[in-house]
């Protein structure tokens, strides 16, 4: 048995079709694209100190401000803890980052790459080691897809 053009067709079709799907579809990550760290300052401060945030090639993190309301529920921002888990009082610098023109919905503000988030701490009694967490959410812009929400940690000593 032998099948004609028309047969071929719909199974061509068939079998190209789930992996167009799989390749746009994101691949499940228990980790997101991201980091902190502390970087110390000059002159060596336990109050006054940065946190950079370096993301992996291609993603972007919605900034503190995205400048947007649509992105305003996503947008980066980081929790200091002390030693006790209290929460501390700190004066958070963040850049403005990088503007994306996004058509109908507006222009926005995202994280590319590597930037510093300056913080100087209020009370210069604060038990160490200090908790940063930073919260948010970003995309892929090379592979078209959203990252979902991040959650990432460092400790400055």
């Amino acid at each position: 048995m032998t099948l004609n053009a028309m047969q071929t067709w719909p199974l061509l079709i068939a079998s190209a079709f789930p992996a167009t799907l799989q390749s746009a579809e994101p691949k499940a990550s228990p980790k997101f694209p991201a980091a902190i760290r502390t970087v110390e300052s000059k002159p060596e401060s336990l109050t006054n100190f940065t946190v950079r945030l370096t993301a992996d090639r291609g993603v972007d993190i919605y900034a503190h401000n995205p400048k947007n309301d649509a992105w305003k529920h996503v947008a980066a921002t980081l929790t200091i803890h002390d030693a006790n888990g209290d929460t501390v009082d700190a004066r958070v610098t963040y850049p403005d980052g990088t503007k994306i023109e996004s058509g109908f919905l507006g222009d926005l503000y995202v994280y590319r790459n590597s930037v510093d988030i300056v913080l100087a701490i209020a009370d210069g009694t604060v038990k160490l080691p200090l908790s940063l967490t930073l919260e948010g959410a970003g995309y892929n812009r090379l592979r078209y897809y959203c990252l979902g929400k991040m959650k990432l940690q460092a400790v400055h000593k």
